[in-house]
């Protein structure tokens, strides 16, 4: 069996999503009998506190450090990564998933972090962005506008994931590509995440 794809859960802010992403990407994998292994590179360790006590996490946990020479070589399809919030190590994998705070605080964060991966190449990889925390009113759609806008210049084709419909809309009008999703929950999960899962993965059911 060998791995299909790498998605890496980054963000150089703390508190910025990345358990809640890592967990609900990695539970709907594992739904389809697929052979899933996450890994918990953050120091806080919270990603591996939920998985230890939860009945329904379907999926291997390896904690460690960050480095390609403990990946797993078999029995393993689908691999997700969370990572710490640094930006001195360059995410592996194509694809980098990155949730963001609500806040201009956070998105500064991320902007500046951002910055920093530049510095160690980001040729071939795919930048997904998850806002979190967005609300329908104008100055929130205002300031999501402005900045998903500043972090797809950063990182030119990434993809913005977004539940709030004024917000998608002013970005698509902007040339942003953008894609809605539903906080519906179904089969014990959020439909955003399934969506999300779908998108990164490249997986059709």
């Amino acid at each position: 069996m060998s791995i299909k794809k790498i998605a890496s859960v980054w963000s150089p802010k703390g508190g910025s999503g990345k358990t809640s992403v890592t967990l609900n990407m990695a539970y709907y994998l594992s739904m389809g009998d697929r052979k899933v292994t996450v890994y918990d590179y953050d120091e806080q360790g919270s990603t591996t506190k939920f998985f230890n006590n939860s009945t329904t996490m379907n999926f291997n946990l390896i904690g460690g450090e960050p480095g390609e020479d403990n990946l797993p070589t078999a029995d393993t399809e689908y691999i997700v990564i969370d990572y710490p919030p640094r930006h001195d190590i360059l995410p592996m994998g194509n694809i980098i998933v990155v949730p963001c705070g609500s806040s201009p605080s956070d998105y500064d964060a991320v902007k500046d972090g951002l910055r920093q991966l530049l510095n160690h190449g980001i040729e071939g990889k795919r930048f997904i962005f998850v806002p979190f925390g967005v609300s329908q009113n104008k100055l929130s759609s205002k300031l999501i506008e402005d900045s998903f806008i500043e972090l797809c210049e950063i990182i030119p084709g990434a993809v913005v994931a977004v539940r709030a419909s004024e917000p998608a809309k002013m970005l698509w009008h902007k040339g942003v590509t953008v894609f809605q999703n539903s906080n519906k929950v179904m089969e014990g999960i959020r439909q955003d995440y399934v969506k999300l899962t779908k998108t990164v993965f490249g997986i059709r059911k």
